[in-house]
């Protein structure tokens, strides 16, 4: 719920009420109780942002690493000692 104060010379903004439905209660309702045993598991929540985060940092790595073996070859067939 979020509470703001009445101001008579502000006008009021008129949110957009969007219709819920038995399905729409029920998901709602069902990620509630997920979250619940989670915690009472002792299981952390992880931040979504992190995977990506350590999904691009994977690839940048094997991207370098590619780079790397390309110059080497690269190396070695210009002065193949």
């Amino acid at each position: 719920m979020e509470w703001r104060q009445y101001s008579p010379w502000q006008k009021e903004e008129k949110k957009e009420k969007r219709p819920l439905n038995a399905s729409s209660i029920w998901v709602f309702a069902r990620k509630l109780m997920a979250r619940e045993w989670a915690r009472a598991l002792g299981r952390r929540r992880e931040d979504a942002r992190m995977g990506a985060l350590e999904r691009e940092a994977a690839w940048y790595k094997a991207k370098k690493e590619e780079e790397k073996k390309r110059i080497e070859e690269e190396k070695r067939r210009i002065d193949p000692e």
